[in-house]
């Protein structure tokens, strides 16, 4: 996957949405309060959706089919759809 479409993790999502406090000078530690954390979690599903559609629309993958007679018939292959997002983007 190119660096430009990198998809962010719950890591990431955390980090933005919490408050920073450094300690010492290498050591962090963020902290997040509970609506702040429900709301970058929120965020961070309808992300991952908007990202498995924006997959599937562009993944999808059409099949003509033919029905006899002359006549086709044009499907979407529904596996190409379900299959165009990786669930493993989800960390």
């Amino acid at each position: 996957m190119e660096e430009e479409n990198k998809i962010m993790n719950v890591e990431e999502y955390f980090k933005e949405y919490s408050k920073l406090y450094c300690f010492e000078e290498y050591d962090d530690l963020y902290l997040i309060d509970k609506e702040s954390f429900k709301e970058a979690m929120i965020a961070f599903a309808k992300y991952h959706v908007k990202e498995a559609l924006e997959a599937g629309a562009n993944n999808a993958y059409l099949d003509t089919i033919n029905m006899g007679s002359s006549e086709f018939q044009t499907v979407v292959d529904k596996d190409s759809i379900l299959n165009s997002y990786n669930l493993d983007n989800i960390k």
